[in-house]
């Protein structure tokens, strides 16, 4: 039996900030990704919708 190992990575961005009313305010964003060794393991996880909405706007050609 093969042991399923997940990994992942764990980004944490903290702003600090003051408002127009002089109050200070702290907004923390968390992020949690998986990680894979194989592309076509990320290929075959990957949104094809997203994917091309995301290259449609960036103006980068598809891949071929």
């Amino acid at each position: 039996m093969q042991s399923i190992e997940t990994f992942v990575v764990m980004l944490q961005v903290a702003m600090l900030f003051t408002s127009m009313s002089g109050q200070r305010r702290l907004r923390i964003h968390n992020l949690t990704l998986n990680v894979c060794s194989q592309m076509a393991e990320l290929f075959r996880n990957v949104e094809l919708d997203t994917l091309i909405n995301y290259m449609s706007k960036a103006g980068k050609p598809l891949p071929y």
